[in-house]
């Protein structure tokens, strides 16, 4: 099985960089997301074109939406990493002994230090 490696640098550099390599537009590619979006309207062109100038931040939906659009799995982003992580730290949503269970499998990896 072919697993897609993930992006390391940020969606500024990897959303233009994925749209070349698929030769697709701005139009093109809000056109995909409209699409494939079953709860709403997709993406805007201007919203996306937005997102890769770095002007808007993608939210997870965003983020999902251009996985799809181009067949990719939704944590290829690093963007969407980061949201999950944020996620699994939120004690609203997944219960206080959840999120300190990550926050101390997180802190065993590397120290934190405070600033």
């Amino acid at each position: 099985m072919h697993r897609t490696p993930h992006a390391h640098a940020s969606l500024t550099e990897t959303l233009p960089a994925l749209m070349r390599e698929h030769a697709v537009t701005y139009r093109a590619l809000a056109a995909r997301t409209q699409l494939i979006d079953r709860h709403g309207d997709g993406l805007s062109y201007s919203h996306i074109a937005n997102l890769a100038a770095g002007r808007e931040f993608a939210s997870r939906r965003a983020l999902e939406l251009l996985a799809r659009a181009f067949e990719l799995p939704a944590d290829y982003f690093a963007e969407y990493r980061l949201a999950e992580l944020r996620r699994q730290l939120d004690e609203r949503e997944v219960g206080f002994a959840a999120a300190y269970r990550t926050y101390q499998t997180i802190s065993r990896r590397r120290p934190l230090h405070a600033s």
